[in-house]
């Protein structure tokens, strides 16, 4: 089924198409990873962000640190863990 006939998505590509380097850059993400992990600390919300292994991290390879976890669409974990 093809809902709305007239709408195409080249826009969008050309409108992404200049931030994808930076979006591909995995330093670029592990350094995002450690502001937000240093904002939200502040905050004082029992949230975990996996820290990064810099000395495993590239332009196209991020590494952290595993962190035990479930999905977000796993209720009973959900329930289990006491998140409301």
């Amino acid at each position: 089924d093809n809902w709305f006939e007239d709408f195409t998505f080249g826009w969008i590509a050309d409108e992404i198409a200049p931030h994808l380097p930076k979006e591909l850059d995995f330093t670029r993400e592990a350094k995002n990873s450690e502001k937000a992990a240093a904002d939200i600390s502040k905050t004082g919300l029992p949230c975990v962000i996996p820290k990064v292994i810099w000395s495993r991290t590239a332009p196209r390879v991020l590494t952290m640190e595993f962190e035990e976890g479930f999905k977000a669409t796993d209720q009973a974990a959900i329930e289990n863990s006491g998140l409301n």
